[in-house]
């Protein structure tokens, strides 16, 4: 019980990671992790790692960032320069949603 609570601790914590760049990694039907946590100035990298080789893309609603829609292995990257949170999901894919909060 106590490696299950510290597992999902690590997992938490590292969701909650600041950084000059961080990546969200595309992983089939999610994006990793769902909310990621940065500074203003950073820059969050996509990649899209799908297993089963399916196309995804990056969409915020606002028209702040959108990418062009990525084969496996393609990557999309944008600046964050004002503080908020900015939610986005695959338009191919709806269900997968996730939200950048700059602090």
């Amino acid at each position: 019980m106590k490696k299950l609570i510290l597992t999902i601790f690590l997992i938490l914590i590292s969701t909650i990671t600041f950084a000059d760049t961080l990546k969200v990694y595309i992983a089939d039907y999610v994006f990793l992790p769902k909310i990621a946590y940065i500074r203003p100035g950073d820059t969050i990298i996509w990649y899209n790692y799908s297993r089963m080789n399916m196309p995804h893309n990056v969409y915020n609603n606002h028209g702040i960032f959108r990418s062009k829609v990525m084969k496996k292995g393609s990557k999309f990257s944008h600046k964050f320069n004002v503080k908020g949170t900015y939610e986005y999901l695959c338009t191919l894919h709806p269900k997968m949603i996730g939200k950048v909060v700059v602090k």
